[in-house]
């Protein structure tokens, strides 16, 4: 294939990429494969999600502060089974003398959970009710849990969306882990799922079009030089001979 085809496709899927990604929520978000705890978050007021296993003990999220801010988390499930009932986060502080105080409980019922959809993979989610409260500097700790401790979540914390490059490329790089660690699915199926294949699709008919367009001008330029090629004989036919 010519370099330049090359060049074409490339460009219109990175810039369709762009386009679905700049105008979702979803890439302003960043995604988080958590591996172990305790989980450190920085700058606890950007949106991110941390999709997790919880490994026989509870996940930790220590959260420094550093200002007032409205702090916002929120639990998830995918939604590959039933939602739980036993699933819970709590959200604590430590006071000045170095104790921690309980300032609130993330803890839903089964008839809490709503369904919820992610635009960017496509995949289906439970969403549990969300903590929303202004909160002043200081040293806090998120500590979710369950009776066995065996449960896949999503913690989302943070509201402030920043979209950036680095997000997108973070966002897309995570997919397939994601794909494979919380939802049991091939890696790859990503590539067919939510926005990212309606990217792929578009990408696909784009070249599809492209590589009929270089085709249809090919049997064109053929068809003119065939015809050329034809005068050019009659006209030798039709010269009389000295």
């Amino acid at each position: 294939m010519h370099p330049r085809i090359h060049r074409w496709i490339i460009a219109v899927g990175v810039s369709t990429a762009f386009a679905f990604g700049w105008s979702s929520p979803a890439m302003a978000r960043q995604s988080v494969v958590v591996q172990t705890t305790p989980v450190i978050v920085q700058e606890p007021e950007l949106s991110r999600a941390y999709y997790a296993h919880l490994r026989g003990q509870p996940a930790v999220y220590e959260v420094t502060v550093n200002e007032d801010l409205t702090f916002y988390a929120s639990l998830l499930v995918p939604a590959t089974t039933p939602p739980p009932n036993d699933l819970q986060v709590e959200v604590l502080r430590t006071n000045e003398l170095g104790a921690e105080i309980l300032i609130a409980v993330i803890q839903p019922t089964a008839t809490d959970w709503q369904p919820f959809r992610e635009r960017l993979s496509g995949d289906n989610y439970w969403q549990g009710p969300s903590y929303r409260q202004d909160v002043g500097p200081g040293t806090y700790r998120l500590v979710v849990s369950s009776p066995t401790n065996t449960n896949t979540y999503v913690l989302a914390i943070g509201e402030q969306e920043s979209w950036s490059a680095s997000t997108f490329l973070g966002n897309l790089s995570v997919l397939p882990v994601i794909q494979s660690d919380i939802f049991g699915r091939a890696g790859w199926m990503f590539l067919f799922r939510g926005l990212v294949g309606t990217v792929v699709y578009y990408t696909i008919g784009f070249v599809v079009l492209l590589v009929a367009l270089i085709a249809w001008r090919r049997h064109q330029a053929l068809q003119h030089i065939i015809r050329q090629s034809d005068i050019v004989v009659e006209h030798r036919e039709q010269t009389p001979r000295w």
